[in-house]
């Protein structure tokens, strides 16, 4: 609302198992008024690809957008103190993370730029330090990020993200630093790596062409990120046309990849990607989907002599038709049935491997939904067939799905349940079947208080596997101030 203020938060409260020591806990808000956003608690936020981006901290941060002008700065708990002795399973010890970020930035969404400056550091002295064998050390990592867009004779736009990493893997190893006041001390186990990717695109009307590069160098790393597909070079290419005034539109993308940068692999890794989808809308009311996807892998040799039988060579392909169709009666009801068929083939070129790597999957499905929009009555419907075929066996999966909806009290109060059940065959003989249900409710008071529930409950039933059960439930309310 003009001139109110924004206060949504979230709220997460988990328990594992009945031992535990340590609860899961989340809160978290972002109030915004204006030009001004808080937020505060556990809050995750993204400044550039390959600096800061969506790693939860604990703290808070402030976001400033006047005009052309906006300034964003974090500054938080980025991971708490996990002792080894309190590890269970395959969690691994873990030291206190604290970091902070500074974006600041020039510009509106057709030209701009964003320099980020973030820096993260492990107290070392937050748990003992755990044995070798773990290969956890207290880290440090100072990274810089520049976005960018420049739009020239509004039809070609150019698009930038680059990001340099200075990250230190144990903060215990030999310092080299014989000067004071710097604001990064390099070590034995330090280093500098580079990321970045940059975009052409030109737009016209009913068409566009985009060419993309990116490139990640080894070992490239940020602590304000949970992971990087580093070690890694990309070019690709996405046209897009429209055609008959918008009822046939056409994508798709083709792109080469590969690894070894610095031929330091044993071997090196090449991908080619293709897909084509085509989306014909004779009219609004019905229309169908065609998609396909072809991505082929292949490895060379690297630094040294690449073994037959470890060598990959492997083509992935997938088709896929969805037809939809609406039925719209005098604004009051609306029908809607559609249809997916989808088959994906994996062909392993490796005759050590394509024994059990082989695999063929189809799945079918037909679903169809109706809403009475005067009484706030809906129902839906739907029955799913997959089939796979691996390492000369097969696994048959089918079932239903039902589920209705309504709303009642002046629709104030809207309720959703639905269930499900399905059946496992192998190699033609039972299996077992997997039953589940979901149920959500949501209610609004005063345009002011919004308050939801969802709870869902399956019970897995196998003879390969297994049994369980399980229930997950959730509840959030959002507070909006005039």
């Amino acid at each position: 609302m003009k001139g109110g203020i924004d206060l949504p938060f979230s709220y997460t409260l988990g328990k594992q198992q009945l031992d535990f020591q340590r609860p899961f806990f989340q809160f978290g808000m972002s109030p915004k008024w204006k030009f001004l956003t808080l937020h505060l608690g556990y809050r995750n936020l993204t400044y550039s690809n390959y600096t800061l981006n969506g790693h939860t901290f604990l703290g808070a941060a402030v976001e400033i957008n006047t005009g052309k002008f906006r300034f964003g700065a974090m500054n938080g708990i980025f991971n708490s103190d996990l002792p080894q002795q309190e590890v269970k399973d395959l969690a691994l010890p873990r030291y206190k993370r604290q970091g902070y970020a500074i974006k600041a930035g020039y510009g509106n969404t057709q030209n701009f730029v964003d320099l980020v400056f973030f820096k993260a550091k492990d107290d070392s002295t937050s748990i003992f330090r755990p044995t070798d064998s773990t290969g956890v050390t207290p880290a440090e990592n100072i990274a810089l990020g520049l976005v960018g867009k420049l739009t020239i004779f509004k039809k070609l736009t150019l698009d930038t993200d680059v990001g340099v990493s200075f990250f230190t893997r144990d903060l215990a190893s030999t310092s080299f630093r014989n000067f004071e006041y710097t604001i990064v001390d390099p070590k034995a186990s330090s280093r500098v790596s580079y990321a970045g990717k940059i975009g052409l695109a030109w737009r016209a009307k009913s068409y566009s062409l985009k060419l993309d590069y990116e490139r990640v160098m080894p070992e490239y790393q940020t602590l304000g990120a949970y992971f990087f597909a580093n070690d890694m070079e990309r070019i690709s290419l996405t046209p897009f046309i429209s055609l008959a005034k918008n009822k046939i539109l056409v994508n798709g993308t083709i792109g080469i990849m590969r690894n070894n940068l610095l031929n330091t692999r044993t071997e090196t890794t090449w991908r080619t990607i293709g897909n084509l989808n085509i989306n014909l809308l004779p009219k609004p009311h019905y229309g169908v989907n065609f998609n396909y996807t072809n991505n082929t892998n292949n490895q060379e040799e690297g630094n040294i002599p690449l073994s037959d039988s470890l060598r990959i060579r492997n083509t992935v392909q997938s088709i896929s038709v969805s037809p939809f169709y609406n039925i719209i009666k005098d604004t009051s009801q609306v029908h809607t049935i559609s249809l997916s068929a989808v088959y994906q083939q994996v062909n392993d070129f490796n005759i050590f491997t394509q024994g059990f790597a082989d695999m063929k999957a189809l799945v079918f499905s037909l679903n169809h939904s109706t809403q009475y929009m005067q009484s706030g009555f809906s129902f839906m419907s739907g029955l799913n067939f997959n089939r796979v075929e691996v390492a000369n066996l097969e696994n048959l999966l089918y079932g239903f799905t039902l589920g209705a909806g309504k709303s009642i009290f002046k629709k104030t109060l809207q309720l959703n349940f639905d269930a499900s059940y399905n059946q496992s065959i192998v190699d033609k003989i039972a299996d077992g079947n997997v039953i589940q249900s979901n149920f959500t409710a949501s209610t609004t008071l005063k345009k002011r208080h919004t308050f939801s529930f969802n709870s869902s409950l399956i019970a897995n039933s196998s003879k390969s596997f297994q049994d369980f059960q399980e229930f997950r439930g959730g509840f959030s309310y959002v507070l909006r101030l005039k």
